[in-house]
């Protein structure tokens, strides 16, 4: 019953209804204070089929705006008097629960939101006159705009609050979305959550989600066999499957974690780590965990139909035997427990290289030498006093000599090594 005022009350002693009030324009302050002085009790019952009678008094409550007060103050404390500590309308106290049925516009788009189906070419938020991302008005139930550039909405849970009253246990969401796609007739695709942010040319840095999470206990490690140690925090948690108490449990695992595809343009890169950002190293020394996988996760590569051609992966279980690759500055180490075991050193060139070559049953292993010379040796050279072993001595004393095998020794000269019957 906004702007109404009693001016006159019929001879009766018989409660009043909303109906017998005379209508004159007023503040619903000034019908709050005529009503406060009748009592609570004035009947009310909005027009319309299937109308629920309350009172003024109840009706009057949830009407209040700034504009029925004279100062701040008033407003503020009138506004919390509508709070009344409960949450949910089964338990004691109730609370006041805001039900609407239509849509809401908050903020620049109250003002410029026509609330159109087919909002273009009529005006609208810059979301259509200046992005054309007229679905975003179309179909908003809520949609909040911000006229300050600042804040298009703010969503914010504490978990301590829960010692009012709790129903989820352990669980506390700063903002909740889901998607349901169960139009099985359909192509249409469904995305509980949707975030774009677009660079203007010339403008600064820009992020599409932002993700920040911040530790003030003690310092949690994870492992693939040990995802959520108590105290954990974790960037992002992508969980297969969903939640299977409610629409079902699943039937077949998830496509995938992360997708990183193109609509109009490609990214420059995938996946991007600071260099200070991992614990453990400063890019400079020591190192730090960027990627921890299980044992037998693969690492995989296709081809254009969709079959595996490469892949890395790991058997291992002992740390005392964990191998690991090493890349040095024109070096390649492969290590056992972080102690160098084999060195492939690129350092004095790559035109001429090795190639190891595996073989069928009953050939020979080859190990050859490649390259763009002609004619290129292959070096085997021992340390210090060390010398080179080959082959097993079968004694043959005084034999004749049939023949020879030509090699060169370390220093380059060449040798004649004899060979008997």
């Amino acid at each position: 019953m906004p702007n109404k005022k009693i001016t006159q009350l019929p001879p009766s002693t018989t409660p009043l209804t909303g109906a017998e009030l005379l209508p004159v324009v007023q503040s619903s302050a000034t019908v709050q204070t005529s009503v406060n002085s009748l009592g609570p009790g004035i009947g009310y019952t909005p027009a319309g089929a299937g109308a629920v009678a309350t009172t003024v008094q109840a009706k009057l409550r949830q009407e209040i705006k700034r504009t029925d007060y004279n100062t701040e103050t008033n407003y503020l404390t009138a506004a919390a008097s509508l709070s009344t500590g409960g949450f949910w309308m089964d338990e004691s106290p109730q609370p006041v629960h805001w039900r609407m049925a239509d849509r809401v516009f908050i903020g620049a788009a109250a003002s410029q939101t026509t609330g159109n189906k087919f909002p273009i070419p009529y005006a609208g938020t810059f979301l259509t006159t200046q992005m054309g991302a007229f679905w975003m008005e179309r179909g908003a139930t809520t949609l909040s705009v911000s006229d300050y550039g600042e804040f298009g909405g703010v969503f914010a849970a504490r978990s301590s609050d829960k010692s009012k009253s709790s129903y989820y246990g352990d669980a506390t969401i700063g903002v909740l979305g889901i998607a349901t796609n169960d139009y099985v007739s359909s192509t249409q695709f469904c995305w509980g959550a949707y975030f774009e942010a677009n660079r203007a040319s010339g403008a600064a840095t820009t992020y599409g989600q932002e993700i920040a999470v911040k530790n003030l206990g003690t310092n949690v490690i994870n492992y693939p066999s040990l995802l959520f140690p108590s105290g954990a925090t974790i960037g992002i948690w992508l969980a297969g499957g969903g939640d299977a108490s409610y629409y079902g449990a699943p039937a077949n695992p998830s496509t995938c974690a992360i997708l990183i595809g193109n609509n109009s343009t490609t990214w420059n890169k995938g996946i991007v780590f600071d260099q200070v950002g991992i614990t453990g190293t400063d890019g400079v020394t020591g190192t730090g965990v960027a990627i921890a996988l299980g044992m037998r996760h693969v690492i995989s590569w296709s081809n254009a139909s969709n079959q595996e051609v490469s892949s890395i992966f790991s058997t291992g279980t002992l740390t005392a035997s964990r191998v690991g690759l090493q890349f040095v500055d024109g070096q390649l180490w492969v290590t056992k427990a972080g102690a160098l075991g084999l060195n492939f050193d690129l350092t004095s060139g790559t035109a001429n290289y090795f190639q190891l070559s595996s073989s069928a049953a009953a050939s020979p292993l080859n190990i050859t030498a490649s390259g763009t010379d002609t004619d290129i040796d292959i070096r085997l050279a021992a340390k210090g006093a060390g010398v080179i072993r080959f082959g097993t001595l079968t004694a043959n004393a005084d034999a004749p000599v049939t023949g020879y095998i030509t090699i060169k020794d370390a220093g380059g000269t060449t040798r004649k090594l004899a060979v008997i019957a």
